[in-house]
């Protein structure tokens, strides 16, 4: 017999408590409901909360999609690699602006909105 814990840890390794189920990972749980196992159960397996196993089996039940919606809300406008590179201390602003293959408006974005150092966002 599978082991329901065994599957949920290999699909869930290395996920970061506020990310996203993989669709694998999803299609995962619900097959596991369908089989009988229990949404408290599942959620113990896969390391998350009861209800995002209820809300995985509604989102599946309306849409029979395993895949994320889309996000809403204006992108990033720069990444955090670019972002970085703006605020790098050891290098002066001029040589920044200088040889940066950021453009003007991003560059004026960055200097009104600093980053968070301690931000994983981006």
């Amino acid at each position: 017999m599978v082991n329901l814990a065994e599957i949920g840890a290999k699909l869930t390794a290395g996920r970061q408590p506020s990310q996203e189920l993989s669709p694998t990972a999803r299609a995962a749980i619900i097959g596991a409901v369908a089989a009988g196992a229990s949404q408290s159960a599942v959620a113990r397996a896969f390391r998350i909360e009861r209800t995002a196993v209820y809300r995985i089996l509604q989102r599946f039940e309306s849409s029979t999609t395993v895949k994320s919606k889309p996000q809403t809300g204006q992108p990033e406008i720069l990444t955090c690699r670019e972002k970085r590179y703006i605020l790098r201390p050891h290098l002066p602003i001029n040589d920044i602006l200088g040889s940066s293959p950021l453009s003007d408006t991003q560059v004026a974005y960055i200097k009104e909105n600093p980053i968070d150092e301690g931000s994983s966002k981006g």
